[in-house]
């Protein structure tokens, strides 16, 4: 449980010890301990302390070029127009417009419908539609 004080921690750990007591069951005093993200701690094998996770200095995030777009606002419809896939809601307002490049799959959630435009476009760039 995280706390603002080590005062906190430990009345945390009297109530939980209390309740469990009503249960007919008891905290290990043996493994109980208030911890410090300050001075750090290892807990199920992993090592905490003020810098967590660690800075890994050759680990480097790769965005891919193409990505995923999920579509969930039911009603709504998929077009493509001018290179570009377009979101809009039943009331025809714009939700999205980004360029086709950008798309590696398109994921439908419900009541979504998708032009022919994009289902045409979709099978040309071997780009998975997903109706779930």
């Amino acid at each position: 449980m995280v706390t603002a004080s080590r005062e906190d921690a430990w009345e945390a750990a009297r109530l939980c010890t209390h309740v469990l007591e009503g249960l007919g069951m008891e905290l290990g005093a043996d493994k109980t301990e208030v911890m410090s993200f300050d001075e750090g701690f290892c807990f199920v094998g992993e090592d905490f302390g003020p810098r967590y996770p660690p800075t890994l200095s050759d680990a480097g995030l790769v965005v891919p070029e193409r990505r995923v777009l999920y579509v969930s606002h039911q009603g709504s419809r998929v077009r493509t127009a001018g290179g570009r896939l377009i979101v809009e809601s039943e009331d025809d307002a714009k939700l999205l417009d980004l360029p086709t490049e950008l798309v590696s799959r398109l994921v439908c959630f419900g009541s979504i419908g998708v032009s022919a435009g994009v289902r045409a476009w979709a099978m040309v760039h071997d780009v998975d539609v997903v109706f779930a």
